[in-house]
């Protein structure tokens, strides 16, 4: 209490309630309306959220005839607190994801966990403000040995959100590391807006830039990874909703160019006041110059309100 009245007078924000309903109820983990801190505000009181996520999937060459069998097992983790009657909430979110990339010639494993911790401020009754640390630790292994090492990168949000629509802009900043270059994280920017057409409909657009110019290698190579997803959740009965997804990913890196395609779908139950169940199943397919990639993925989360 005492630090959400620090940040107040010190930000010169009121230390009343914002007390406006939000019309979207989301799965803080598997929805994929979800891309920043700022989009917080839906929490109105104590939110846990514990997710199992995994994938499998195969990566065939084009023109070595090697097929790498990807498979990948994780946990995300989501816990935040409105203080001050919801005009401030703090959190933390992350995964813990291990990824094994097996092949006639290498076998590779990691273990990386991703944290990060959180600040929402409601500054006006239709704006919140997020700020966040994303911080990951992780260790791989090949037939070259093993390494492991660490990041991090500061992200923006904001969220403005009043009646049935909502906007959200996230800038993250570049993490750039002189001795592992394979460690480096492009700068991003991401768009997403939303707008609930009826009580039992809400549709949204989402745009993710993800910029690298000559991190990895050197001036010579620009990588550019551009992001557009459709997002479409209905409200089947008043504790069942259904969310679909589709996101076309193109990304280039010199002269060469890669697409994805991957498509959605996540069920969220409520099954009571405190408790809702979500799962998820989606499939990627990839094309680059190199590769033919197929990807399925399963995922469930148990979320608790207090």
């Amino acid at each position: 209490m005492r630090l959400a009245w620090m940040l107040s007078v010190a930000l010169g924000l009121p230390l009343y309630a914002y007390a406006e309903e939000t019309v979207f109820e989301d799965s803080m983990l598997l929805s994929n309306g979800i891309i920043a801190s700022s989009q917080a505000y839906q929490i109105k009181k104590m939110n846990c959220e514990l997710a199992g996520l995994f994938s499998s999937g195969n990566m065939i060459s084009k023109y070595m005839g090697l097929t790498l069998e990807a498979k990948s097992q994780g946990s995300g983790f989501y816990c935040a607190h409105s203080l001050e009657q919801n005009s401030l909430i703090i959190g933390i979110n992350g995964t813990i994801e291990q990824t094994m990339l097996d092949g006639v010639i290498v076998r590779y494993e990691t273990l990386n966990t991703n944290y990060q911790p959180f600040l929402a401020l409601q500054l006006t009754p239709a704006f919140s403000f997020g700020v966040s640390q994303e911080i990951e630790t992780g260790e791989s292994k090949t037939i070259l040995g093993r390494s492991s090492g660490s990041t991090h990168r500061l992200l923006l949000s904001g969220t403005w959100h009043e009646g049935p629509w909502e906007a959200t802009l996230v800038y993250g900043d570049r993490y750039r590391d002189a001795i592992n270059p394979g460690l480096d994280i492009p700068r991003s920017l991401g768009l997403a807006v939303r707008h609930q057409v009826s009580p039992l409909l809400t549709a949204g657009l989402i745009y993710t830039r993800l910029d690298q110019p000559g991190i990895a290698h050197g001036d010579e190579s620009l990588t550019f990874e551009h992001n557009y997803s459709g997002v479409i959740t209905s409200r089947v009965t008043d504790t069942l909703s259904v969310e679909l997804s589709f996101t076309h990913t193109q990304a280039s890196e010199g002269d060469k160019d890669s697409v994805d395609q991957t498509i959605g779908m996540m069920a969220q139950y409520a099954w009571d006041e405190e408790i809702k169940i979500a799962g998820f199943l989606g499939q990627l397919k990839g094309d680059s110059e190199l590769w033919d990639t197929t990807i399925a993925a399963y995922g469930f989360s148990v979320s608790m309100t207090r």
